[in-house]
């Protein structure tokens, strides 16, 4: 999905492969990482990751810590693309807007009766 081969990607710090930089990062710090520096599981409804290629796609993810006695030596990072999801969202949202434009232009008295 991200377009990196396992060789490209094993033993790879992951933030910095397909982790973006954006304002909260600078802000903040990445929430991911310090979730799972507190030895707790990480689950983002919508983040975005980028593509080998640099492309960002929008995704849904879980992350767990890893760890080996008291220490977190990696993670595990369950994510799928949601560019459907968010597309379709996106459709509603505009039809439910096509819908209430109309009702908006009706006469008060008419729109009291619906």
């Amino acid at each position: 999905m991200l377009g990196y081969s396992i060789k490209e990607a094993l033993h790879k710090n992951a933030h910095d492969l397909f982790h973006i930089e954006d304002s909260d990062h600078q802000d903040k710090g990445c929430t991911i990482l310090s979730t799972i520096l507190k030895d707790q599981t990480c689950v983002q409804k919508v983040s975005e990751f980028k593509t080998r290629d640099g492309a960002e796609i929008p995704v849904e993810l879980t992350c767990t810590p890893i760890r080996k006695k008291d220490l977190v030596t990696g993670t595990i990072t369950l994510f799928h693309n949601i560019s459907e999801r968010r597309k379709q969202e996106q459709e509603l949202e505009e039809a439910q807007l096509r819908l209430k434009k109309p009702i908006a232009t009706w006469p008060s008295w008419l729109t009291s009766m619906v």
